[in-house]
This record gives structure tokens, C-alpha cells and sequence, in this order.
């Protein structure tokens, strides 16, 4: 009996150190907080992430590829918490180790304030919960996904349409900013212009002066045959009329041959410097005007390359959605363009653009390949083809195709466009397959039929029989 008792006050007491023990790791790994991800795009467009492993430096085109970077885990593995400012903010079902880098600490370097909200909350207590257990209990993470699903879908197009308002925003100010350095650079055009009158305005008051002092010279000349007039005539009282009058005409008319002479060259001189003066006005008035048309020429063409980069720069290139990709739509919209990129600068520039088409998610759930489509486009004869979207309406997809062809109209190009039928969705009548064609004929009258399949006329994209 004693034996016993003393067996039973053994098990009793180690299954006590036990449940210290469990409770004492239970508090301290509750103090851990979830590990974070963040991610955000830069004023380039490009996606950068911090995680628990690392922050990235080098942006990339997705925002993928830097959630697998800085976790090592994709994007549909993570659980999206919330957007605040131009973050998004996803959560691991794990703890935050150690030697973890927190995105806490690194949000509250950007001024953001975040610690915890409803769903990290319940995502502590599932992992608490399993903890607890000692295993992963899957039953739970689906039961917790399928309640917060329909939060997070409407989180994550909230987000989509506030990251497509900044986008409009940016854009806005980039055009704005390219207007202000146009008035910038016709305001220094002008203030070089203004310049260079005054300088010519500095000219003419010279040649004025240098005319007012030949005037002078003239002016001194005249007075001298005057006074010496004077003189002339004086002494003729004094002498014989006869050889006075003699040797006074002929002084008379050696002094007026000489002062003649004498305002000969002054005139041809001053006639001269006329000339000369008028040449140079002229040059520098050709000069000027071709200078100008050089500048206005080059101004023009460095703000039409820049204005259709600005433009094709902000409609990149898209892409259709994987099987895995969590989109809250069946109907996806975009617009496929092209143009020649050797002829960018040049002022009747042909850009090739379809109208908004749709893409619809197929009856397996998944989308069609980007590649298929884009070769149904290259019967347009469309080179170097940008598939840009994607969109979530029609209403959407048509505005941004329009605000497209306005924008590259203002820089002189030339539009045309074409019409894409796109990847519009089937029945989900199992008689029929991807293309709409009827499975439900039998083997027979397949064969029955082949003959006016082959005889049918091939046709091309559009329709139009096919020259062989």
C-alpha cells in the first residue's frame, strides 16, 4: 500500500513540474509578436519588400519577387493585413525570431505607428493555439482564412484603387512639372532675347555718337571757310583789286578744293561706317533668327522625346493573371499598343493602338497565356506590341485607352486603331470545348464531316480569305 502511494505522489508531483515547465515556455514564446512583411513601390514604379530575412535594395517589376526575398515564402502565403499610406503590410503564420529584423521597427522609421489589429490579433491565437497543441492544425488556418477572406479581398482593392489614385496623382505632377520647365526654358529664351536688344540698342548709341561727331567736324569745317571767308574779303582793301582779286580766287579755290576733299572723305567715311554698321544689324539679325529656329527646333524635339517616354513609360507593359493569382473578378480589361521606337523623336509618329478588349477567366479557373494572345495580335501587323492593363471595368479600360490617345496626339503622333475581339469567356456546357465548338457529334459524323471542314475556305484573323 505504501508503495503505492508513493508511486501515485511521484507521478502526481512530475506531472505538476511539467505543467510549470509547458506554462513557463507558453509565456515567455506569447511575448514573441508575429513576424511582418512590407511592401511599396517607389516613385519608378518598382516593388521593394522588408521581411523578416532582409530589406530589398534593387526594385523589381512585381511585388512577388521581393516577398520571396525578404521571407522566402509567395504571396499567396502571406495573410494581408492593411495598406497605410503607400505600405502594404502582410503577416506569416509564425513568430518573430531573434535574429529576425521586425517591420515594425522599420515602419516606425517612416512615421507609421503599427503594432497589432484585429487580424494579427487572431492570427496570435492560432499560432498560440497550435503552440499549445504541438502541431499545425490546418483546420483552424482554413476556418480563420475562410472568415477573413471576403475582409481582406475588399482590404485588398481598396488598396488598388487608392495605389491607382496616387498612380493618377503622380502622373498629373510629372506632366505638371514638364509644363513649368517649358515655361522655365521660354522664359530664359526670352530674357536672352531681351538681352541681346539691349546690346543692339547699345550699338545704335554708339554709331548716333560717332554721326553726331562727324556732324561736329563738319560743323568746324564750315565755320573755318567762314572765318576764312571773312578774312579774304577783309584784305582785299588793303591790296589791289586786280591781283587781289586774282590771288584771292585762287586761294578761294584752292581752300574750297581742299575742304571739298576734306568732306568727301568725312562722307565717304561716315557712308562706310553706315554700311558696315547696317551689315553687321543684318548679320547679327540673320544670326539671331537662325539661332532661334535652331533652339525652338531642339527644344521641340527634346520635349517630344521626352513627353512620349513620359507617356509609354507610364503605360507599361501588363500581364495576365496565374491560376494561383487572388483576383476578385472573372473579367479582366486591356488595350494592346505599339510604335517604332527608331522613329520616337520624329514629329509624325505612328502609333498603333486596339481598342479595350476583354479577358476572361476560363471555366478551370484558369486565365489564358499572355503569349497566345499576343499572337492573335501580330496578324495587325503591330511590331514591338505593349499589353498594357489590366483593368477591372470596361468604363475604366476605355478612359485610360482615351486619356492614351490624347496624351500621344498632343505630341503630334500620328493614331490609328484597331479593333481586338479578345478572350471573352465560353458556356460551361460540357458539350462544348475552350473554342465553342460542340463535342456531342459522334465519331462518325465527324468523319461525315471532314470533308466540308477541308473543302471550307481558310480565312484569316479578320475574316478575309486567305490568299495561297
Amino acid at each position: 500500500m505504501k508503495a503505492i502511494l508513493f508511486i501515485f505522489t511521484s507521478i502526481f508531483l512530475i506531472i505538476s513540474s511539467l505543467g510549470i515547465i509547458i506554462s513557463q515556455n507558453n509565456k515567455s514564446i506569447s511575448k514573441r509578436k508575429v513576424a511582418l512583411v512590407v511592401t511599396w513601390q517607389n516613385e519608378a514604379g518598382y516593388w521593394k519588400g522588408y521581411g523578416p530575412t532582409q530589406q530589398t535594395i534593387v526594385g523589381t517589376k512585381t511585388e512577388d519577387e521581393p516577398i520571396g526575398l525578404v521571407c522566402g515564402k509567395s504571396k499567396s502565403e502571406l495573410k494581408f493585413i492593411i495598406h497605410i499610406d503607400k505600405y502594404n503590410i502582410y503577416a506569416l503564420h509564425r513568430r518573430l525570431e531573434s535574429y529576425d529584423l521586425d517591420a515594425r521597427e522599420f515602419l516606425a522609421k517612416q512615421g507609421i505607428q503599427f503594432d497589432s489589429n484585429y487580424l494579427i490579433d487572431r492570427i496570435e491565437n492560432e499560432i498560440s493555439t497550435n503552440e499549445n497543441k504541438g502541431q499545425t492544425s490546418d483546420a483552424q488556418n482554413n476556418y480563420s482564412q475562410s472568415n477573413t477572406t471576403n475582409q481582406i479581398q475588399q482590404q485588398q482593392l481598396q488598396a488598388e484603387r487608392i495605389r491607382q489614385a496616387q498612380f493618377n496623382e503622380q502622373r498629373q505632377q510629372k506632366l505638371r512639372e514638364i509644363q513649368q520647365q517649358q515655361q522655365r526654358d521660354e522664359e530664359a529664351r526670352q530674357q536672352r532675347y531681351a538681352q541681346q536688344i539691349q546690346q543692339q540698342q547699345a550699338a545704335d548709341y554708339e554709331l548716333r555718337q560717332k554721326n553726331a561727331q562727324i556732324q561736329a567736324q563738319l560743323e568746324s569745317i564750315n565755320k573755318s571757310r567762314q572765318e576764312l571767308n571773312k578774312t579774304i574779303e577783309n584784305g582785299l582793301n588793303d591790296i589791289s583789286n586786280t591781283i587781289v582779286q586774282l590771288y584771292a580766287n585762287k586761294l578761294q579755290k584752292e581752300a574750297n578744293q581742299r575742304e571739298q576733299e576734306k568732306l568727301n572723305r568725312l562722307q565717304e567715311e561716315a557712308e562706310k561706317l553706315q554700311r558696315e554698321q547696317q551689315e553687321i544689324e543684318e548679320q547679327n539679325r540673320r544670326n539671331e533668327k537662325a539661332r532661334y529656329e535652331r533652339e525652338k527646333l531642339e527644344m521641340e524635339r527634346n520635349n517630344r522625346i521626352k513627353n512620349r517616354n513620359y507617356i509609354f513609360n507610364t503605360y507599361t507593359e501588363a500581364y495576365v493573371p496565374l491560376s494561383n493569382t487572388s483576383i476578385n473578378s472573372n473579367k479582366l480589361f486591356y488595350f494592346a499598343y505599339s510604335y517604332d521606337r527608331n522613329k520616337i523623336a520624329e514629329q509624325d509618329l505612328t502609333v498603333n493602338v486596339t481598342k479595350p478588349f476583354e479577358v476572361d477567366r476560363r471555366n478551370d479557373g484558369t486565365w489564358p497565356f499572355k503569349n497566345d494572345i499576343l499572337k492573335e495580335l501580330s496578324p495587325i501587323n503591330l511590331s514591338q506590341i505593349i499589353f498594357h492593363g489590366y483593368y477591372y471595368s470596361l468604363e475604366e479600360a476605355i478612359n485610360m485607352q482615351e486619356n492614351f490617345v490624347n496624351y500621344m496626339a498632343k505630341t503630334g503622333a500620328n493614331i490609328k486603331s484597331f479593333t481586338y475581339k479578345g478572350k471573352k469567356s465560353i458556356s460551361n456546357n460540357s458539350t462544348s470545348d475552350f473554342w465553342g465548338e460542340s463535342t456531342a457529334k459522334s465519331s462518325s459524323s465527324n468523319s461525315a464531316d471532314k470533308p466540308k471542314q477541308e473543302a471550307k475556305q481558310e480565312a484569316d484573323f479578320w475574316g478575309a480569305p486567305v490568299k495561297k
